[in-house]
């Protein structure tokens, strides 16, 4: 038995040459992918061990080149790449068998001999033909008339065994395909094992639906309906394969959703709640900050973040706000000085006048003090006016109004208080006109 191996790894290739030898096949090798499909081309071999990854021409496209060219010499794999997806595809483009690296050399010798039984003599299916329609088993291609068909390798798989059999076998053993052939009276004339001896699965009607009460099965099957010709006479081709794998994942799925979503939204919440706590945080250091500042320590103020962002703006915000507040209190603290002042002095003179008068007990004096003591309360009337007039003006800056006044009206009327209060000495004053506005 001749066998090519095209391998790239010298190594790997130099063992399994050697141990196929001992085992009495005749190996040939071929170090990268363009020599390999040369000698797979040219020489007569009864089995391909081929890689997938090679230089030049990988795997894949040696194997669909020899195929397309109409060359079935058994092809087996040999890989380091274990996906699913990879076995699908080597398998699709016509590889036979598919190991993968690591492998146990006995396990490969056993599985070299069993591809040769089984494959041994095989020669390229030739195309097949029922009615108008037409299948290519090598290029895996389906006409009806004139017109390409596009299928799918379970809908190719059904239509060459019709094609191919007098009778339907039970479909790579498979039991989740359902095929039936019906004359129009109703009549099944081919079915697949699984469905042997029962009536047609569905309704006579070309098209596809779902067929959800099948005899002694509790699947839901989808169910394709075609008009065909079987032995020269019409008749539809019924097939159906389970829904299982459609309904399996979105039942799956269904049930992830429902216990993934309250986990997932428990989590962001929780994630949101922190997040929200930890951006606040700043404000609440400075909402606390802001309690502590009282009339006793209006020098204090809050901490503003290095950060630039919305909450430092906000801190000096507040900080400024505080200045104001604190010069505020603070002018008002000197304005009610001063007019605790105002307000003293006329009270002192007065006290001072009524005691004086009551100690020295001299009638002709009264009426003195007593017109002291009327300036002296009419001085004070002015000054509460005064008060009260600032009082409302705070409290509806609109009331306010400006007019114009003398000062050197203002310094002669003081000057004459000052005058009298200094019993007639004449107090020294510098001055000169000014009218001031406001």
């Amino acid at each position: 038995m001749k066998i090519l191996l095209v391998e790239d790894d010298n190594k790997i290739a130099a063992v399994v040459k050697r141990g196929l030898d001992e085992e009495g096949f005749s190996v040939e090798v071929a170090l990268d992918g363009d020599t390999g499909l040369w000698l797979a081309t040219e020489g007569t071999f009864d089995l391909i061990l081929l890689d997938i990854m090679l230089p030049g021409r990988n795997g894949f496209q040696i194997c669909a080149e020899l195929r397309a060219r109409g060359i079935w010499t058994p092809i087996m794999m040999l890989t380091a790449k274990d996906g699913d997806l990879d076995e699908a595809e080597a398998l699709d483009t016509g590889a036979d068998d598919y190991l993968t690296k690591p492998f146990s050399f006995p396990v490969l010798v056993a599985r070299v001999r069993s591809i040769l039984r089984r494959v041994g003599g095989r020669v390229a299916p030739a195309p097949a033909n029922a009615g108008d329609l037409r299948i290519d088993p090598t290029a895996r291609r389906v006409w009806r008339g004139d017109r390409d068909v596009t299928v799918t390798a379970r809908q190719f798989e059904v239509l060459e065994s019709v094609i191919a059999s007098t009778g339907l076998p039970q479909l790579s053993g498979d039991e989740d395909l359902l095929v039936q052939v019906v004359t129009n009276d109703g009549t099944v004339r081919l079915a697949s094992a699984n469905l042997a001896g029962m009536r047609p699965i569905t309704s006579l009607v070309p098209g596809h639906r779902t067929v959800q009460t099948m005899p002694g099965r509790p699947e839901v099957f989808r169910v394709l309906v075609r008009r065909v010709v079987s032995d020269g006479r019409p008749a539809l081709l019924i097939v159906g394969t389970n829904n299982d794998h459609i309904t399996d994942p979105i039942s799956i799925l269904s049930r992830l959703l429902a216990t993934a979503v309250p986990v997932v939204i428990l989590a962001l919440g929780a994630l949101t709640w922190w997040l929200t706590g930890r951006t606040l945080r700043p404000v609440e250091t400075m909402r606390v900050e802001m309690a502590g500042i009282t009339g006793t320590n209006l020098g204090r103020r809050v901490a503003e973040p290095a950060a630039g962002d919305e909450i430092a703006r906000l801190a000096r915000t507040m900080n400024a706000t505080l200045d104001r507040l604190e010069d505020a209190i603070r002018r008002q603290q000197r304005f009610v000085a001063d007019a605790s002042h105002e307000l003293r002095s006329p009270l002192t003179r007065m006290r001072s006048e009524l005691e004086v008068d009551i100690a020295r007990a001299q009638p002709n004096e009264t009426r003195t003090t007593q017109a002291s003591v009327l300036e002296e309360t009419i001085t004070l009337q002015h000054l509460v006016d005064d008060l009260l007039h600032l009082a409302r003006v705070d409290g509806a800056p609109a009331l306010m109004r400006s007019q114009r006044v003398d000062l050197d009206d203002i310094v002669f009327r003081e000057a004459r208080r000052l005058q009298e209060r200094s019993s007639g000495q004449h107090p020294r004053l510098g001055m000169r006109h000014l009218r001031r506005d406001g």
